[in-house]
């Protein structure tokens, strides 16, 4: 996520690992005039040392949140909240588990240049993890984005 000029600013030497590791991610991005939809399934494991309990804080912008299941299961309304900039797991599991959920957004909206945008007709995603290069990246996934004639 892009901040802007009222934003907080989070510096490298601020930075502190989250306490869940994403194993696995498997997106499902779905384009149609005017929205996407995207699906989601994260492979979350708790770090050593992380307390039970620990919320888990997924940030992200512009963003519908459509469904969200762990473990296949929904979640209630209380599981979980949701603001404009991030999605927070009130209390995960202890153990490996796997996120699912559904968001809409509308790209070709986007003017932020972050995330999922539309620009001179081609479509881009940019994104900015924080910590990147204070982490190493671990995980692996796959992303499927059907053709359509329409988009």
């Amino acid at each position: 996520m892009m901040r802007g000029e009222d934003e907080h600013t989070i510096f490298l030497k601020d930075y502190a690992p989250s306490p869940y590791k994403i194993e696995h991610v498997e997106l499902d991005v779905r384009i149609d005039p005017g929205m996407a939809r995207v699906r989601a399934l994260l492979t979350i494991v708790p770090r050593d040392g992380t307390p039970p309990g620990t919320p888990l804080v997924l940030d992200g912008d512009g963003l519908a949140l459509r469904s969200i299941a762990i473990d296949g299961l929904p979640l209630a309304l209380t599981a979980y909240d949701e603001t404009p900039t991030a999605l927070t797991i009130i209390e995960p599991p202890v153990k490996r588990f796997v996120l699912e959920t559904e968001v809409q957004l509308e790209p070709e909206s986007n003017t932020r240049l972050m995330g999922l945008y539309r620009s001179n007709g081609t479509w881009c995603t940019q994104c900015e993890p924080e910590g990147f290069a204070a982490s190493p990246i671990s995980s692996t996934g796959r992303t499927t984005l059907p053709s359509s004639r329409s988009a």
